[in-house]
């Protein structure tokens, strides 16, 4: 499987995501990618928004199976607005070409509950699965260091989504084996991106 984007979000000096070149060589895009920022002290992505970001690659793709992979943390707050995450088969605003993404599909960790996979699709959520005791049951905390992936596959009658989260460093739990068959699945290929509300 092709690399897609590889980024480790490395910088000498703090720097708007839409300025930083990801170590594959390509850079972040849409409305989203303004409001966050690449911190040199720590190599890491934050978001200065006050809400969920998601900048996707603008890298081209034209694969249909692939996944997205992020290593991050919660701030340990409450609400929709810390998380952390990935999304797959990402699009952005037809509308407007370069506005916030309106269609994914995404694993997120919300920093006082737990994981929630989730279709959007232009603009609609849909929950696909869930945990809402995950981080109770995990211990995690707003140090925590988490590993998350999402894993997509199939164009035609289902989709196939498998999340995995490494909450401790001990290696992938498959948390959800999902099959999107509505009507409302994704079947284009989209991009990966990452998903950030008011975390790093």
């Amino acid at each position: 499987m092709a690399v897609i984007k590889n980024d480790t979000f490395t910088e000498a000096s703090d720097t708007p995501l839409e300025s930083h070149t990801s170590d594959s060589g390509g850079g972040w895009e849409g409305a989203d990618a303004s409001n966050c920022t690449v911190v040199a002290a720590t190599d890491t992505l934050s978001d200065e928004g006050a809400t969920d970001e998601t900048p996707i690659c603008d890298e081209a793709n034209t694969e249909t199976d692939y996944f997205a992979e992020i290593i991050g943390a919660t701030l340990g707050g409450t609400g929709d607005s810390d998380r952390i995450g990935v999304f797959v088969r990402g699009d952005q605003d037809p509308s407007t070409g370069t506005a916030q993404n309106s269609t994914y599909y995404t694993l997120n960790m919300r920093g006082d509950d737990g994981w929630r996979l989730q279709r959007v699709n232009a603009g609609s959520i849909t929950n696909l699965d869930f945990d809402t005791g995950y981080v109770a049951a995990n211990s995690i905390t707003g140090s925590t260091s988490l590993k998350m992936k999402l894993e997509v596959s199939g164009t035609g009658a289902t989709v196939t989504l498998n999340a995995y989260i490494d909450p401790d460093g001990g290696g992938y739990d498959l948390v959800s084996s999902t099959g999107d068959t509505d009507a409302g699945r994704i079947t284009t290929a989209g991009k990966p991106g990452v998903y950030i509300g008011q975390v790093n």
